[in-house]
């Protein structure tokens, strides 16, 4: 429900109709002769009918319905190349679209499709991984994983959010 001062909106946006997805989803996976080593690819399509869509109007938020599609693709390559060594890289690509999304409820301005927020177009992460024995009741894990992601979009204005975001990620665990 919207704030008490905010900007109004007709009632025809509320309720919100329920998210419809239908998807269709292909991959492989292939597994080396040793076993060691893995590799997955995986294809997508999602159409959504009645995607629900995170409005700001004014001082408060609104869901509305908007039609959206996305389609991508996905690898991933896992091996294990010596006692103790797991190595995991990924890469990832996805075009999501949300269809004729307003700038505000009840604005003159026509809509546009945009990205939804948090949908970066590309990412790609690894994972370097030693599992150490520290006597029969204890093992010691350290790890780095490295994640990059690019191309972030605020779905309201349809810019940039953020440019370019990665991060390592170094740590250890101590279990038994």
């Amino acid at each position: 429900a919207p704030i008490p001062g905010g900007l109004g909106f007709p009632d025809s946006y509320l309720p919100y109709e329920e998210e419809i997805l239908s998807t269709i989803e292909a991959g492989f996976k292939l597994t080396s002769e040793s076993g060691l080593t893995q590799f997955q690819v995986d294809t997508f399509y999602y159409d959504y009918k009645d995607y629900q869509t995170f409005l700001f109007t004014g001082v408060s938020g609104v869901v509305i319905n908007s039609d959206a599609d996305n389609y991508g693709i996905e690898f991933q390559m896992q091996t294990s190349p010596a006692e103790g060594w797991d190595i995991v890289f990924g890469v990832s690509w996805m075009d999501p679209t949300v269809k004729d999304v307003p700038l505000r409820i009840g604005s003159p301005l026509p809509t546009k499709d945009v990205r939804p927020n948090y949908a970066p177009k590309f990412k790609s992460s690894g994972l370097v991984r030693y599992v150490s024995e520290q006597g029969p009741r204890a093992k010691v894990r350290p790890d780095m994983k490295i994640v990059f992601i690019r191309d972030f979009e605020d779905a309201q204005a349809g810019e940039p959010a953020v440019e370019a975001k990665q991060r390592v990620v170094v740590g250890a665990d101590v279990f038994r």
